[in-house]
This record gives C-alpha cells, sequence and structure tokens, in this order.
C-alpha cells in the first residue's frame, strides 16, 4: 500500500471527526451545558470516553476493548435512544411538561430533562469526534 495515499486518508478521517465534533458540538447544546447549568454532568460526559481506559490496568486487550467501547458512536446513538425511550415511557400521558418541576429539582430557567440528555450524550459523541480528529482511535 502506498505511504501516502494511506496518510491522505488518515487526514481526510481526521478532518470529517473535526465537522462531525464541530456540528455535534453547535447543535446540541453542548457549549451551554458544560458552562451553564450543570456543569459537573457535562464534564462527566467530556471524560466518559477516557473511563475505557481504566480497563488498561487489568489487561491490555481487555482495555482496548473496554476504551473501544466507551469510543463507539453506535454506543451513544444505543444509549441516547434507551435513555430518552425509557424517559418517554415514565412521563406518557400521566406527566406533562409543565410537571416537570414537580418531579425533578431544577433551577428556574434550566432547559428540560430531555435537552439535559440529548446535550450529555452530544457531549460525549463530540468528545469521541474530538478524539478521532486528534488521531486517538480505536485500539488494538
Amino acid at each position: 500500500m502506498n505511504l501516502e495515499k494511506s496518510r491522505g486518508i488518515n487526514w481526510l478521517f481526521r478532518l470529517d471527526s473535526l465537522a462531525v465534533f464541530m456540528v455535534v458540538g453547535m447543535t446540541t447544546g453542548a457549549a451551554e451545558f458544560l458552562t451553564g447549568y450543570y456543569p459537573y454532568w457535562g464534564l462527566l460526559a467530556l471524560f466518559i470516553p477516557d473511563i475505557g481506559l481504566l480497563g488498561c490496568l487489568l489487561n491490555k486487550k481487555f482495555g482496548a476493548k473496554i476504551y473501544n467501547l466507551f469510543n463507539s458512536y453506535i454506543v451513544v446513538v444505543l444509549a441516547l435512544s434507551i435513555a430518552m425511550f425509557i424517559f418517554s415511557y415514565l412521563t406518557s400521558g400521566e406527566i406533562g411538561p409543565e410537571d416537570y418541576d414537580k418531579i425533578i429539582i431544577l433551577p428556574k430557567y434550566a432547559p428540560r430533562p430531555i435537552e439535559l440528555l440529548k446535550a450529555f450524550f452530544g457531549v460525549w459523541f463530540a468528545r469521541i469526534a474530538l478524539n478521532r480528529f486528534l488521531g486517538f482511535g480505536p485500539r488494538k
């Protein structure tokens, strides 16, 4: 394989990840989430991909599998889908948006819980894209 071609493809993937990072970061409210109402949750979401590195303490091969699991777009999308399904199931019919303040303690002007879920997983998704842009892709 020609080395120059692989370097070109590598940069194409990196620029692609940068585009994903910028779009997801701007559209999910990730910036407000990190700096606004719940900065600790935002920081947790920001460092979730690094939790996979803890698996390396046990074994390199196991650590690589855990790292790849926490740095997978599919896992983030599935986790968001499950969280939104559970949230909508728990609040369907009986509790409307006007009742959230009664069951969940939120600051007066805080975003609704569903927006917080989207922002939490958006930060995680954007962090994966940033890692890939910086060259920290899946491990072997």
